[in-house]
């Protein structure tokens, strides 16, 4: 209920990665479920290599279903993460793998279900947009306790379940490939050393039944992050990276605001919003400031509790590693914590229920309390693309009665335009091939990620761009943020459309 309410009350609560996915489906169904090689109308050379399993799920589904089902898939497969986990650890306990108390799985799926690292947001879709990310967090918790079960009780039926999880895993979501390597070098050291043949396993299990597509996948992947690492993350994500001493500066800004004038409301919209990687360790990970302590317990914990502290030092250890600047490529710091968040979830209730219980009930109540501010700001930051909806669907109804033409999206509106209009978008498609977008062409149309260069009008003339699409927001920045006040927009776009929350305007002369 919590995951779908706020999706029932703002339908049209969607981000630009939404608009990819839904746009991904729409591609494979017209395709009468064939892969396709590359996008349809997207004009930048690429290769659709992004993982298909969530795109192929939506596809099954009629457009009207497809969006309903979209809102509601977090709800779902967090649901379905909460019986899997709920099952496991009585499992665990019915196995006196764990000393017997009958309300931790309980305690364990609560604290789950209201994680911060679920519910917080503008941290990318996640909490109530429907994303691929979600249920590769499900199937990677699907794969590696069936994984402990078939270790432990010898299942062949538990080893087939986590090899067709793996396998549908690879087939779903890029970071999530990530964890499963990563993570598996930890396991196959210290916790089974065949633990590697199951991720070989999984490979290959995903290469038969795609037919080899998966091996596309991996490749793609691999050429993405290293086309990442030395292009997008230098204007994308560098210019973001905070210090110590704005962190601090920070704190101190929103701390005076508070006491000066009394605005206690601004210093829980930081305290929320703030994205230093210590801050958000502590604030939605505080579990995991306890590693250090119970490391010290290790000779005397069972071979279960050594599993959850490995799981759990695995996510922390690619946490600290990947919140560095030349580590930035390897995916957000965070998201290995939270792919490693049942484990730490497990041992600060399971150390923390005989002596200190209210640690345990005071992280509940403050993780009932954060989750209740999510839900609210997700509700009033979309309730106005939810009443917007509408006017820019009419409009996009009278830019595809337009003579056809090619369509530079300026700000995050590109996967948008193609699954609103009919005509060709100047847009990548997902995941960005050195080999067939070269840089210069990446920095003259993304150069100030995701806004193009100021090279606005050798854009419109080597892509014979017809029409301009924004909002407002996005044409000001890009303006005199990027373009630093030349008038070569200004001149050369006479405006169609302007609303609230859309801008369209078509290129009448250049230069």
């Amino acid at each position: 209920m919590l995951r779908a309410l706020p999706r029932v009350w703002v339908r049209h609560a969607y981000v630009s990665d939404t608009y990819f996915h839904l746009y991904c489906s729409q591609v494979i169904r017209e395709n009468k479920y064939r892969l396709p090689k590359k996008l349809p109308r997207v004009l930048l050379n690429h290769a659709y290599t992004y993982p298909f399993g969530y795109h192929y799920l939506l596809a099954l589904f009629p457009y009207p279903y497809r969006l309903w089902f979209e809102r509601l898939t977090g709800a779902i497969f967090d649901t379905l993460s909460c019986v899997i986990i709920y099952c496991f650890l009585t499992w665990m306990i019915m196995e006196k793998f764990l000393t017997s108390f009958s309300h931790l799985p309980m305690l364990v799926t609560a604290l789950y279900a209201f994680s911060p690292a679920l519910l917080r947001i503008p941290w990318g879709p996640r909490s109530y947009h429907g994303s691929p990310r979600v249920m590769a967090e499900t199937l990677y918790l699907l794969h590696i306790t069936s994984a402990y079960f078939s270790l432990v009780s010898k299942s062949l039926p538990g080893l087939i379940v986590s090899l067709l999880s793996g396998a549908a895993l690879m087939l779903t979501a890029k970071f999530g490939v990530q964890v499963l390597f990563f993570f598996g070098i930890f396991f196959s050291f210290f916790v089974y050393p065949s633990y590697a043949f199951l991720i070989l396993g999984c490979f290959v299990t995903a290469l038969i039944l795609t037919w080899g597509h998966s091996w596309r996948i991996i490749k793609g992947h691999i050429r993405h992050s290293v086309f990442y690492f030395k292009h997008i993350q230098r204007v994308f994500i560098w210019p973001q990276l905070k210090t110590v001493r704005d962190y601090l500066f920070s704190l101190i800004e929103s701390l005076r605001d508070t006491v000066r004038f009394r605005k206690w409301w601004r210093f829980v919209q930081w305290y929320y919003s703030e994205r230093y990687f210590l801050h958000v360790l502590i604030t939605v990970y505080p579990q995991f400031v306890f590693f250090l302590s119970w490391v010290r317990r290790w000779e005397y914990m069972s071979s279960f509790e050594q599993f959850l502290m490995i799981w759990m030092g695995a996510g922390l250890f690619w946490f600290f590693l990947t919140s560095f600047k030349w580590t930035l490529f390897i995916g957000e710091g965070d998201r290995y914590l939270e792919y490693a968040l049942l484990p730490s979830l497990v041992l600060f209730t399971y150390y923390f229920m005989a002596s200190h219980r209210y640690l345990i009930y005071g992280f509940l109540v403050y993780s009932l309390g954060s989750a209740l501010y999510y839900l609210m700001v997700f509700v009033l930051g979309h309730r106005v693309d939810d009443q917007n909806y509408e006017v820019a669907d009419a409009v996009f109804k009278k830019l595809n009665q337009s003579p056809e033409g090619t369509i530079w999206p300026i700000g995050p509106f590109h996967y948008q335009a193609l699954v609103r209009t009919r005509f060709p978008v100047l847009s990548h498609g997902g995941n960005i091939d050195g080999g067939l977008l070269s840089p210069q062409e990446f920095m003259l149309v993304y150069g100030n990620y995701p806004y193009p260069s100021d090279d606005f009008v050798e854009i419109v003339k080597r892509y014979k761009v017809s029409y301009i699409l924004g909002d407002r927001i996005s044409l000001k920045y890009y303006r005199e943020k990027v373009m630093r006040g030349t008038e070569d927009l200004d001149r050369s776009v006479q405006i169609l459309w302007d609303t609230p929350g859309l801008l369209i305007g078509k290129v009448t002369r250049v230069g």
